[in-house]
């Protein structure tokens, strides 16, 4: 930042000066030279690049990796089980125990995101992705057949759990690992 936003290398030892401790003139120096050789590094690597490369060979198949990745985060079902107040709402639980429900299952979304933290040097990106996905399937579906069967006071409480269980799965599994995949590719 300094050293772009002055001309000189003189003008950015002096900014340095100013902005840094009691740091010798040795120090401010060799930074500045480093922020000018980073600078000029980036405009190296900056130059070639344009939006069309991103189509081009093997760019083409990271853009795609990147795209289905986020998409798969709005495909996955998180609409159901995201306005759990509403669906709980709809298959009959009373207002004041559907917002209890989705507010644990925030606590459960929350307690999952740190577990994934653990989880991605042990399993690694695709074991995890492709599981997760796997497990928020399996509870949809289920869901979804409660819904067809004849209805008992208790399917709509295992259909509540169900989401809960996929809110868990999501935030260990699918919700955070794709910020890593894309990210790595």
């Amino acid at each position: 930042m300094v050293a772009g936003a002055c001309k000189s290398s003189r003008g950015g030892e002096k900014s340095l000066q100013r902005l840094s401790s009691n740091a010798d003139a040795d120090d401010i120096r060799q930074s500045v030279a480093l922020m000018v050789h980073t600078t000029n590094l980036e405009k190296d690597m900056q130059s070639g690049a344009t939006y069309k490369a991103c189509f081009q060979g093997t760019n083409l198949r990271r853009t795609e990796i990147a795209c289905m990745a986020f998409l798969s985060q709005v495909t996955n079902g998180g609409a159901l089980v995201y306005s759990a107040v509403y669906f709980f709402q709809q298959a009959g639980i009373k207002t004041d125990a559907s917002f209890a429900i989705n507010l644990d299952g925030k606590g459960i979304a929350f307690i999952g995101t740190i577990i994934s933290w653990f989880f991605l040097p042990i399993f690694g990106r695709r074991t995890i992705y492709l599981t997760g996905f796997t497990v928020l399937v399996c509870a949809l579906w289920i869901i979804a057949i409660l819904a067809c069967v004849p209805q008992f006071a208790t399917i709509k409480f295992v259909q509540a759990s169900l989401c809960l269980v996929w809110l868990g799965s999501y935030s260990m599994t699918v919700g955070p690992i794709v910020y890593a995949i894309v990210a790595e590719i």
